[in-house]
């Protein structure tokens, strides 16, 4: 079987995906890959999106650049749980292990992800403001 096919087929197990939303998710990733220079796990859904703010669920780790000096940045784990869930449109978080946040520079836009890691996987929430 295809690498492609089982893509297909665990997104369409794990978040009932029909093969149209399927592929218009991995088109809006590899766009928003571009945009903020990160790499997204395969398996990754984005879960939702506005002009500046975007919602993205993985069941593998996702990797945060850190900024050189600054490095990721711990955050209180039920305050940072609760402000993700509201990104993610209220969707429970369960068993979270840990939450941080990092910051950085690409393509001229400034960016910060706040990330919530549970042992089914990680959410996440790319902001994106004005470059200072």
């Amino acid at each position: 079987m295809k690498q492609g096919q089982r893509q297909v087929e665990q997104l369409e197990r794990l978040h009932g995906m029909s093969m149209s939303n399927i592929l218009a998710n991995d088109r809006a990733l590899k766009e928003l890959s571009a945009k903020v220079g990160l790499t997204f796990p395969a398996y990754s859904v984005l879960v939702s999106s506005t002009n500046d703010t975007w919602c993205v669920r993985s069941e593998d780790e996702i990797h945060v650049p850190s900024a050189s000096a600054k490095g990721t940045n711990s955050l209180p784990l039920a305050e940072t749980v609760r402000f993700v869930e509201g990104k993610f449109n209220g969707q429970a978080i369960t068993h979270p292990k840990s939450a941080f946040s990092s910051e950085w520079e690409t393509n001229g836009c400034a960016f910060r992800g706040t990330l919530v890691r549970t042992a089914q996987g990680d959410y996440l929430v790319i902001e994106q403001f004005r470059k200072k």
